[in-house]
């Protein structure tokens, strides 16, 4: 659960994770590279469906999310049942209230083979880490495909939707032909965030479970 958590949260991560280089080429890593650096901080709302390769719903969620460069965020899932996953940069909390449970984990341990980890400052290493696509969708935005080069990847595509570099939605599709959406909804981007919110001290009575 927490890798999958974890890669969902890095696919968000995204939109605050790149900033500018110069770079005079104008490819679809620039224009994306671009896209990217223009968010410092997001927060908003998401709803979440999974599907299977023939389209079945598998699950849905929702909640709410706070993101900040670098790294930093709190993801919020309110339904179908609450968990909180927090990180400050280095250290990553998996907390479920039912369980009365926190898991705690270096980010290291879980950035390799991610989006968050893959992306860099320069439009030469984004070229180089993936086949990156650029095409007009509907109502004139902006969507980006990342196609990884690396193989052993956690997804086999993922798809970036910008209206005006808001980032509005995000399809990942898995090796196994499952389809993950994100539509993210009041969001807010570049505003002051409280850096408390990056950090999880564990409730009187819950476990902490070491990773």
């Amino acid at each position: 659960m927490l890798n999958r958590l974890w890669l969902v949260v890095s696919v968000v991560c995204l939109a605050v994770g790149a900033s500018a280089a110069a770079n005079a080429a104008a490819t679809s890593a620039n224009a994306l590279r671009d896209t990217l650096a223009a968010t410092t901080s997001l927060s908003g709302e998401f709803e979440q469906t999974l599907r299977d390769a023939e389209g079945e719903l598998i699950e849905t969620s929702a909640g709410d999310f706070v993101l900040q460069r670098p790294g930093r965020f709190f993801w919020h899932t309110q339904q179908p049942f609450e968990q909180q996953l927090i990180s400050d940069g280095s250290t990553i909390w998996l907390y479920d209230p039912d369980l009365m449970q926190v898991t705690v984990r270096p980010v290291t341990d879980d950035l390799k083979n991610t989006p968050a980890a893959l992306l860099s400052e320069s439009a030469e290493s984004l070229a180089n880490a993936f086949l990156i696509t650029r095409s007009v969708g509907q109502q004139g935005r902006v969507v980006f495909g990342l196609t990884p080069a690396d193989k052993d990847s956690l997804f086999a595509r993922l798809e970036l939707e910008f209206d005006d570099k808001q980032l509005l939605r995000i399809l990942v599709h898995d090796s196994l032909n499952q389809t993950t959406e994100f539509s993210l909804t009041n969001t807010e981007r570049n505003q002051p965030v409280d850096a408390a919110q990056f950090t999880f001290s564990a409730p009187e009575g819950v476990d902490v479970l070491i990773d």
